[in-house]
């Protein structure tokens, strides 16, 4: 017989092509040093690090745009909502 056929995602669950995939549209991005907040489209953030590249790598490659330190919290998040 033959072998079994292991099917295997290309990316980890946590990957940005993956969440993508699933839906989600918007990363919310906050420093963890002065609290800034910023939302980031899914699409721009893969531009920039790569499908493959899951919200940990984000989370350490993020620089904020206001203290510039780099070291953020990343969260999936729905659409900002205009003010």
């Amino acid at each position: 017989m033959g072998k079994a056929f292991n099917w295997k995602p290309p990316y980890s669950h946590q990957a940005l092509g993956m969440i993508q995939r699933r839906a989600y549209r918007h990363l919310r991005v906050c420093c963890l040093a002065c609290g800034h907040i910023k939302h980031l489209d899914i699409w721009h953030a893969m531009d920039k690090v790569g499908p493959a590249a899951e919200l940990l790598a984000v989370a350490r490659l993020a620089r904020c745009g206001k203290c510039r330190t780099r070291g953020a919290h990343v969260e999936l998040a729905p659409p900002p909502q205009e003010a």
